[in-house]
């Protein structure tokens, strides 16, 4: 996925980066947000992966700022990058199951998905912003179950 400093580079040149190496790797390019469906075992989840933007500067805001997208969208995963930090949220929604006649609860994982920039003469100590922790969190889907764990 391409995100700001890769549309920076082709508003200037008019050279996508991004593209370039999508076609390189021989992958889908994708720009800055994509559906995945992983089938692990028996169960099957849906993920979605955006690059994300926002002004935020606490962990707070910025798990504000994903589940505020979050509600258009309905999949198992959110996973959003861009702003520097490594943070997890859940949401329990309703789900309805209409071949079982069934309403029940869903529960929908809300990640930021790191970063690996150092504080130290970076842009990010240059605003002032807090030092987040670096990294990326680690998810385990569950193959005989319909369950996420995390780890950060």
């Amino acid at each position: 996925m391409e995100g700001n400093h890769e549309r920076r580079i082709e508003k200037e040149t008019g050279i996508s980066i991004t593209k370039i190496i999508s076609n390189f790797l021989h992958v889908p390019y994708l720009r800055s947000a994509c559906w995945n469906l992983w089938k692990v075992g028996k169960e099957s989840y849906t993920i979605y992966a955006l690059h994300g933007s926002s002004g935020s500067r606490f962990v707070y805001t910025k798990l504000k700022a994903i589940t505020d997208i979050s509600h258009s969208f309905d999949c198992d995963l959110m996973a959003m990058g861009h702003v520097h930090d490594e943070a997890e949220a859940t949401q329990l929604v309703q789900k309805v199951d209409i071949k079982k006649k069934v309403v029940g609860e869903k529960k929908k994982f809300l990640i930021l998905t790191g970063h690996y920039l150092r504080y130290e003469n970076s842009y990010v100590q240059e605003k002032g912003y807090p030092i987040g922790k670096m990294g990326s969190p680690k998810i385990k889907f569950f193959s005989e179950k319909h369950d996420i764990h995390t780890s950060m």
